[in-house]
């Protein structure tokens, strides 16, 4: 064969791979250079979305897992018998698409032989990539994603660091009865993550005699939402219901206030209130309730972790499970005794007992975590955060309700 037709074929087969991968990458290790102990490094898999329409949370909880290895590996790595390892991230963007996530994970695992992957952004991408990971036995955590669909999936290498939708369900019909309210609308992503919580809503609400008068599902990509609030108008719904992330999640609060609709807003998981209050002028987010992603209330730690950002006050609790995902790996690898064997970091990651910053990380035997979330009231741009068995002061519900 001539020069000229290997050259075209080698053209053809990098072609092929990149149109096979679906996604750009990078490797990094933090840090000042190489381990003290030979060079020897952990690669970490992360798969999330970093550009398109749902882009925003898998920036955030990458932009902290980025911070977490430069500390982890300054401060002395992973510390494994009488050897210190640093953790090196590869990173896929998966564009919040399935194929691009698949692709992503094939290539962490067989081409870049990474000992744990870490995604994705929405629970779609994340349940097709889960079996990947079951069929490589590669240890598989999300940071973000959240439906019950992805531990339901009878997984054994995979698990859920992610503040769990089944979690947040009681918290949800505990703040409905807060406010007293009885007639709800929703409205929620027609992906995975969305689905499911819709479904798992309807069935709590109904169990409590809380009414859902109007519910319709929308893509991730939407961005108007005129009609579909016209129609929530309509109704006498008392609160919105919406399950988004951050992008669809403005572009909705916009669209209410804009066309002068004063039925209040409950964030329905996604949403994430501390980057709301930091897009939105107050009077746009007033009166904003979520369930905070966050199962700790803000702490010292928290503070200390933020001020590693140049714009500390744009860190969210996206940011915080991005952290603890990192240092849960950590705590695993040094537990398990091993930087090389999958099914002893596997065995370690379910049977951790780890404190991060969204609270205390356990997991049973479906890889669902025990982190409850806590409730924030968005007043005057601020938001104020009330514990789980926290009762919400009166005069904050009357100013809302």
């Amino acid at each position: 064969m001539g020069k000229r037709k290997l050259s075209l074929l080698a053209g053809l087969m990098a072609f092929v791979l990149l149109v096979f991968t679906g996604c750009s990458g990078s490797s990094e290790t933090g840090g000042k250079g190489g381990s003290g102990d030979g060079g020897d490094t952990i690669k970490i898999g992360i798969a999330v979305a970093t550009s398109g329409a749902i882009a925003k949370t898998g920036q955030d909880s990458l932009a902290a897992q980025r911070v977490a290895v430069e500390e982890i590996n300054e401060s002395g790595g992973v510390k494994i018998g009488d050897k210190s390892y640093k953790f090196e991230l590869v990173h896929y963007d998966t564009e919040g698409k399935a194929e691009s996530a698949t692709a992503a994970t094939e290539r962490l695992i067989q081409q870049d032989k990474v000992m744990a992957v870490i995604g994705a952004s929405t629970s779609t991408e994340t349940a097709a990539m889960i079996p990947i990971a079951e069929r490589n036995k590669t240890p598989m955590l999300t940071a973000v994603a959240a439906a019950p669909v992805l531990t339901n999936m009878g997984a054994n290498y995979f698990t859920s660091a992610s503040s769990q939708t089944i979690m947040a369900i009681q918290k949800y019909v505990d703040g409905m009865k807060n406010f007293d309210y009885k007639k709800v609308a929703m409205l929620h992503f027609n992906d995975e993550f969305g689905m499911a919580t819709a479904e798992a809503v309807n069935k709590a609400f109904a169990e409590n005699d809380i009414e859902i008068v109007f519910q319709e599902a929308f893509a991730p990509t939407q961005h108007e939402f005129g009609t579909m609030l016209d129609k929530v108008a309509a109704t006498d719904a008392e609160v919105i219901f919406a399950v988004a992330q951050i992008e669809s999640f403005v572009n909705l609060l916009k669209q209410a206030k804009e066309k002068g609709i004063k039925i209040p807003v409950r964030d329905g998981a996604g949403g994430a209130l501390e980057e709301m209050i930091k897009i939105l002028p107050p009077e746009y987010t007033h009166g904003l309730v979520g369930g905070s992603r966050s199962g700790r209330v803000d702490a010292e730690d928290h503070k200390a972790f933020r001020a590693k950002f140049e714009e500390p006050e744009l860190v969210n609790s996206f940011h915080y499970s991005g952290r603890d995902s990192i240092y849960l790996l950590k705590d695993a690898f040094e537990r398990a005794g091993s930087a090389t064997d999958k099914e002893k970091l596997q065995e370690a990651i379910r049977a951790s007992n780890f404190d991060g910053l969204m609270g205390n990380y356990q997991f049973n035997e479906k890889g669902e975590n025990s982190i409850k979330s806590i409730t924030g009231i968005v007043l005057d741009g601020e938001i104020h955060y009330y514990e789980k068995d926290e009762d919400i002061p009166q005069d904050v519900i009357d100013s809302i309700r």
